[in-house]
């Protein structure tokens, strides 16, 4: 079966689209995560490093643009491009973007660490699911946004391909 001539657009259009809103997305976190450092670098000492505050706020930007690209979807067809190749092309650049931030976070993530190993004293604090967890009470719906909202966690300090992976595929649910 021969795929559409538009196929491989809708994926580039899309991609590109889509990445570029990531692009400013993790752009703003970066300048968060650094400005939090700078006041650990004062204050107390310690602070989350960049994959872990990116990981849930990645989960929400997903899902955004997950409903943003339906939006999509009325100029596509009007330039004659059928819902299914659509839907395909979709699909394909949401799998690239649920490739390409968690490598692109994890590529912040190390630079990170060799800047601050390298250069200052203060430390990361260890990202610990269970302290989270106790904080919020056994209440039915806190425990259903719980389940929702904090997905599984792999500390890429411990084991960093598993880390990409986990986030890509969790990402990708999301979108």
């Amino acid at each position: 079966m021969k795929m559409p001539t538009q196929f491989p657009k809708v994926v580039k259009d899309m991609f590109f689209v889509q990445m570029s809103w990531a692009l400013w997305f993790l752009g703003f976190l970066l300048i968060v995560n650094v400005v939090k450092m700078a006041r650990a670098f004062f204050q107390d000492g310690t602070t989350d490093h960049y994959f872990a505050a990116v990981f849930i706020p990645a989960n929400l930007f997903m899902v955004v643009i997950g409903i943003i690209s339906v939006f999509f979807l009325p100029h596509y067809v009007s330039l004659g491009v059928t819902r299914k190749v659509y839907f395909k092309g979709t699909l394909i650049a949401a799998i690239g973007i649920s490739a390409v931030i968690p490598i692109l976070t994890i590529g912040i993530y190390v630079l990170q660490q060799w800047i601050v190993h390298s250069f200052t004293t203060f430390s990361f604090k260890v990202t610990d699911l269970n302290s989270i967890l106790l904080e919020i009470d056994s209440h039915v719906v806190a425990e259903l946004v719980q389940s929702i909202i904090l997905s599984p966690y792999v500390d890429p300090g411990s084991n960093g391909g598993l880390a990409v992976i986990v986030f890509g595929l969790n990402m990708l649910i999301y979108y």
